[in-house]
């Protein structure tokens, strides 16, 4: 059950669908983890793991799609180039969601991993939930997220 005490956050159909999508993920962290490929481009040291995730883009307001940096590092202020609109919901909180951003994977890798369609990155945001106007669900895929 969820603590939450601001008011605002309770009965959110968007809050509620995210609350849904983070369990479900963390049920299958439990029940469909794998054992993944093995190739260098997933950019991580062994073990690794693909878990089923069911990816995410998020529009704000005026339904515009919402970017974040693809690396940590990057600010994301100058350009498109390193942005992502795909997402990982990580955690919901009260009015908070948090996400990983996604990118997504080259054609070659995709036929070699057997339906690995986003790498994970190291770039997270905290968003407040008021501001997402709109979900939009992507088909279920597994991420490569270097669990140690």
């Amino acid at each position: 059950m969820n603590n939450c005490t601001n008011n605002n956050c309770h009965g959110s159909e968007i809050r509620t669908i995210l609350e849904r999508i983070n369990s479900l993920q963390k049920k299958a962290v439990k029940e469909e983890v794998r054992e993944t490929c093995d190739l260098n481009s997933l950019r991580c040291e062994e073990p690794r793991f693909e878990i089923n995730t069911r990816p995410i883009t998020l529009y704000g307001c005026c339904d515009r799609q919402l970017l974040f940096p693809t690396e940590r590092e990057d600010s994301g202020c100058i350009g498109e180039e390193n942005l992502s609109c795909v997402f990982r919901v990580e955690d919901v909180k009260c009015d908070v969601v948090t996400c990983r951003v996604l990118i997504p994977v080259e054609e070659a890798i995709e036929e070699v991993c057997n339906s690995v369609r986003f790498l994970s990155t190291n770039s997270f945001f905290t968003l407040k939930i008021a501001d997402i106007s709109a979900i939009r669900c992507l088909s279920d895929t597994f991420v490569d997220l270097c669990i140690r």
